[in-house]
């Protein structure tokens, strides 16, 4: 359905536990959202520890998700997006990149553009070879506003095992950051040089 869904038209998904043989593109101004909305516990994507979950290249809305699994070499496992917006979506136990190489990170989300919102971003993992980083998220443009990031790691050499904000494009705004890890610095927020505007962060 995504595939064929134009711009403007609404995908809408049955309660279920979805497991993925390849990332779901989306690449058109749609929506895709969980018929139980905010329930997101009950509509799941499973990237089956072998691809990424979602890449998101178009002014698209994710809404009502449970995001889990996902894996990539680079960056994103959960989901990678360039715009659009992620909201009301628990990103879980999702990794990406590898210490051998450059790059990566970003293990729930990897962003250059877009928006994170109202999500819950759990136990995610990041793996750098560089001073990249970001557990669970890593912004080089875009915004994460009023989030629950909790229990990252970033792994290598990299730097934010919470959030990592790698340009001064990349926001963090109202987020609660709890018990985050980075191997190197900035265990809950490395802003380098992004920007932190009302965040909590403890642990």
């Amino acid at each position: 359905a995504v595939r064929v869904a134009a711009n403007g038209h609404t995908v809408a998904v049955l309660p279920g536990h979805y497991t993925l043989a390849g990332e779901i593109q989306l690449t058109n101004a749609i929506l895709v959202t969980s018929v139980d909305g905010c329930s997101y516990s009950n509509t799941l994507v499973n990237g089956g520890g072998a691809t990424r979950c979602f890449n998101i290249t178009a002014n698209a809305l994710l809404d009502g998700f449970t995001i889990t699994n996902g894996f990539t070499t680079t960056g994103g496992g959960g989901v990678k997006m360039t715009v659009g917006t992620v909201r009301n979506c628990v990103l879980i136990k999702n990794s990406a990149g590898t210490t051998a190489a450059a790059g990566g990170g970003g293990g729930g989300v990897w962003m250059s553009g877009g928006l994170v919102h109202d999500c819950d971003i759990i136990a995610n993992t990041g793996r750098v070879g560089n001073d990249d980083g970001g557990g669970g998220a890593r912004l080089s443009g875009g915004t994460i506003s009023n989030c629950y990031v909790y229990a990252n790691l970033n792994v290598g050499a990299g730097c934010g095992g919470g959030i990592a904000l790698m340009k001064n494009t990349a926001l963090a705004v109202d987020c609660t950051v709890v018990g985050n890890t980075a191997y190197y610095a900035g265990g809950g927020v490395w802003a380098y040089p992004g920007r932190v505007y009302r965040c909590v962060m403890t642990g």
